[in-house]
């Protein structure tokens, strides 16, 4: 019997000021930019930095602010 092992994913969190959860790979935030992926996503996407309440890391640390 051969079990394959599958890891278990988790994604960091941005919460945007409306409530919204997103999950994301968090890369960075410059010059009022948070920089990110989407899970399994290629693109750099940003968005501004006063449109989100907060983004927590896969660990549950908070990242930002």
């Amino acid at each position: 019997l051969n079990l394959a092992f599958i890891p278990i994913t988790l994604w960091d969190q941005l919460i945007t000021n409306n409530g919204n959860r997103i999950d994301i790979d968090f890369l960075s935030v410059d010059n009022n930019l948070l920089k990110f992926k989407e899970p399994d996503g290629k693109e750099i996407l940003s968005i501004s930095t006063d449109r989100v309440e907060s983004v927590v890391s896969r660990f549950g640390e908070k990242i930002f602010p």
